[in-house]
């Protein structure tokens, strides 16, 4: 890159995505300065972005406190098991079906066991609804962004 601290390539992309001015210098100075940080090795490539994202989004379980859950239905003589058959982490715990938690943990009376089956049922549904209402939300921002600036097109045209 050089002393040019942009390339023709990411100067072209940038006029060819974005019509207003202000845009424009905003994405220029956004640009050279990660230009500048990956020179000096500090910022990361989209791919890596994307490839962190993509962690995030395959650790796609509740984010429950296991333990405090365990304890709150009254199973808190299941927590040394927990940890003897290695399912204290939430990955692992919740890629398991829940008769077979219910095994390893050795739950015994009925009670128990349909509590445990209805508290997991209500967490996962919690996460479901949350991720669902996540998804919707970004893509209601990206309608809300792409009209935003369609109406600053349309209306540098008129004035």
């Amino acid at each position: 890159m050089g002393e040019e601290q942009i390339t023709g390539y990411q100067l072209r992309d940038i006029f060819d995505e974005n019509k207003s001015i202000e845009v424009v210098k905003k994405k220029l100075l956004h640009k050279v300065a990660t230009n500048l940080l990956y020179l000096k090795g500090q910022a990361k490539d989209k791919e890596d972005v994307d490839e962190e994202e993509k962690k995030k989004d395959d650790k796609d379980v509740p984010d429950v406190d296991i333990e405090a859950m365990l304890k709150g239905l009254g199973l808190g003589e299941c927590l040394p098991k927990l940890k003897e058959h290695e399912i204290a982490e939430l990955e692992m715990f919740f890629q398991l079906e829940d008769d077979k938690i219910i095994e390893l943990l050795e739950i015994k009376t009925e009670g128990k066991k349909l509590r445990f089956k209805d508290k997991m049922k209500e967490v996962k549904d919690k996460h479901e609804k949350a991720k669902a209402k996540k998804e919707t939300k970004d893509d209601l921002s990206e309608v809300v962004t792409e009209t935003f600036e369609l109406l600053k097109r349309r209306s540098s045209i008129l004035f």
